[in-house]
Formats: structure tokens, C-alpha cells, sequence
């Protein structure tokens, strides 16, 4: 999450245009597996737009609820939209049963809880506030995303993704306000299509 709406806005369209080039070049050399691992890396840049418009209903002194739901559903989605860019390219279709137990554990967790949407940041607090992580199991959605990253089939697009996604994931613990994440998970997320273009 960024922390606030120019960074939100800036960060969208500067990570949109890089993945836009680089799929571009990708398809004209027809290298499709980092096209679709970059597409799922968007897909979560996409969370800056309903940050966007939170910072500004905030500043303007309006509710989040609705920008939250938005939020919410593209957060959460997310494991989704990784499995289903990755399974074209899975040869063995024994290793996506596990993958597809996990994601359905998962959906049944966040349909079984009951959620609050409104992100407005808590008091003394400089970062959007993602309430449905404290009733849903984060370990859960770690174990999701690492089964979806292990079963792509070139080994190191495996890695790297996984470096990618947990050592944002550990800087941004580190780099934090009074609470919740810092800004680098989201200037990191609008960086790993063009991380994994480089790899290609």
C-alpha cells in the first residue's frame, strides 16, 4: 500500500507503463511464461486505485467502505489470479490438486468470516488500515501464494518470484510507521514486472 494518493497514482501508472513495454517486447519475441507471471504482478498493482481514491475520501473527510470492498476483492484475488496465469503452463496436472485444496481452504476461510471494509487509517497511524487481515489467516494466504510460485515450471522464475514476493514482504515489516506496512511493498510490487522482464 502507498502512502498516500499522489504516491498511490504515480506508482500505478509509472508500474503499468513499464509492464505494458515490457509484455509488449515479450510477446514480439514470443516469450509467454514471464508475460503472464507480469500480468499477475499488475493485477496486484491494481490495489492503487481503490488506495487512491481512500486517501482522497479521507482527506475530504468521507468514508472508505466502498473503495475497501474494491481493495478487498483485488487483495484477496490475488492467489486466483496467480494460479489461473500460471496453470497454462503447468505440464503435470497431479501437482495443481494440491495448489487447488489450498486455494479452496482459503476461499472457504474468507467466506466463513465475517469482514469489515472500511480501510481509513486508525488513529496516529500514516498507512490504510486492510481490516479483513485481522480475522483472516495471513499464514494461510503465504502458503497459497508459495504453492502457486513453486509450481511454475521454470525453476527460476519460481525463485525469483518468491524472493520477490517475501522480501518485499520482510523489508516492508521492517520499513514501518506507527502502524501497518510501509510504502516500499508498494513502490516493490510497481518493480517485479520489470524484475522479471530482466530475467527473461
Amino acid at each position: 500500500m502507498c502512502i498516500n494518493e499522489e504516491t498511490s497514482w504515480i506508482t500505478l501508472i509509472l508500474g503499468t507503463v513499464i509492464n505494458t513495454y515490457v509484455v509488449k517486447d515479450l510477446y514480439r519475441n514470443r516469450i509467454y511464461l514471464p508475460i503472464f507471471i507480469i500480468l499477475a504482478w499488475q493485477y496486484a498493482l491494481l490495489m492503487q486505485i481503490p488506495d487512491a481514491i481512500a486517501w482522497r475520501n479521507i482527506k475530504n473527510g468521507n468514508s472508505t467502505e466502498h473503495e475497501g470492498k474494491l481493495a478487498f476483492f483485488l487483495n484477496i484475488t490475488q492467489p486466483i489470479v496467480w494460479f489461473l496465469c500460471i496453470m497454462p503452463f503447468v505440464k503435470s496436472y497431479n501437482v495443481l490438486l494440491p495448489v487447488l485444496l489450498l486455494l479452496g481452504i482459503y476461499i472457504y476461510d474468507i467466506y466463513n468470516n465475517k469482514l469489515k471494509y472500511d480501510i481509513t487509517p486508525p488513529e496516529k497511524c500514516n498507512s490504510l488500515n486492510y481490516q479483513w487481515w485481522e480475522k483472516l489467516n495471513p499464514y494461510l494466504y503465504f502458503l497459497v501464494m508459495t504453492s502457486i510460485f513453486m509450481i511454475i515450471p521454470d525453476r527460476k522464475f519460481a525463485l525469483l518470484n518468491i524472493i520477490l514476493f517475501y522480501g518485499s514482504f520482510i523489508i516492508s515489516k521492517l520499513i514501518k510507521y506507527e502502524c501497518n506496512f510501509g510504502s516500499f511493498w508498494c513502490w516493490s510490487i510497481a518493480s517485479c514486472g520489470l524484475i522479471n522482464y530482466l530475467a527473461a
